[in-house]
């Protein structure tokens, strides 16, 4: 706000980039006390770029001047890694989760639906945070064992960037059954990788992923769902590697590194040619 409050006085005009895609945040969540300057600041701005659509929505309803949507990128390998094959004949289809290992990321409902779904097994790569799960550093171990699918479950704990990458070009599928998203990038990675995703509509997901296309797009909670998903790419192995080759091509068309830069270069000639410094309110 502070910054905002420069520009605005040296007529610097202002793009705002939210960073993130709790719609709450800007409703229930807000400190009352907060709410009337969070709110000046983004009228005075140019332009608030938000990351998702609901964002934008959101940002609409709060009579938000200027809003575009400014999704997240990724720089997209132009040699593409196809997928290994499994070594079993698809006898086992290899699930992939990737980012923080807590409750809010719904990692038990993927359990729970794992249980339900012989012929998958899940890798999960990410720290197990207890500070969200009551303190409890071994919360996730204690549900793989409560569920008995300990065999089929492997913790590989956080890995760089470029091991991760590799773990996802020996992977079929990524679920992600988040109760609240912003704009996961996991989701982008696993398209530049080839590999369809099974994910809630959350956040900026249902605008990634086309349901049934180049992924599968479940309720949150959905349990059941979520096993029927991975029930039918563990059974349909030719139309899990086709749903990633279209995967891939809809993030390099839509997300590439290249492609938002484009979008962003665009918006700053915009407000360059735009001599109108909206008031402050």
């Amino acid at each position: 706000m502070a910054y905002v409050l420069i520009a605005w006085i040296l007529r610097i005009k202002i793009i705002l980039n939210l960073r993130y895609g709790d719609t709450d945040l800007l409703g229930s969540k807000m400190p009352r006390l907060l709410k009337p300057l969070v709110f000046a600041s983004m009228r005075s701005a140019w332009c608030v770029a938000p990351l998702s659509q609901p964002m934008s929505d959101t940002l609409h309803d709060l009579n938000i001047r200027k809003v575009q949507v400014m999704p997240n990128c990724i720089d997209v390998d132009p040699e593409p890694k196809i997928p290994a094959t499994n070594s079993e004949d698809d006898q086992f289809m290899r699930l992939l989760y990737v980012g923080w290992v807590v409750p809010a990321k719904g990692v038990k409902d993927v359990l729970d639906a794992l249980q339900r779904v012989e012929g998958v097994n899940l890798r999960v790569i990410g720290p197990v945070l207890a500070q969200y799960a009551d303190g409890n550093k071994d919360w996730a171990l204690d549900l793989v064992k409560e569920k008995g699918i300990g065999d089929r479950v492997e913790f590989a704990g956080g890995m760089e960037t470029s091991q991760t990458r590799k773990a996802y070009a020996q992977s079929d599928a990524l679920v992600l059954a988040s109760h609240i998203e912003g704009f996961p990038n996991v989701i982008l990675e696993a398209m530049e990788a080839g590999i369809p995703t099974i994910a809630t509509r959350v956040g900026a997901v249902p605008e990634i992923i086309r349901d049934g296309h180049d992924g599968y797009l479940i309720n949150v909670h959905d349990v059941e769902a979520l096993a029927n998903r991975m029930a039918d790419l563990r059974d349909n192995p030719d139309k899990r590697r086709k749903m990633g080759q279209q995967a891939r091509e809809r993030v390099i068309e839509n997300y590439s590194a290249e492609s938002i830069a484009r979008k962003w270069v665009k918006l700053y000639q915009d407000a360059a040619n735009n001599h109108r410094t909206p008031p402050l309110t």
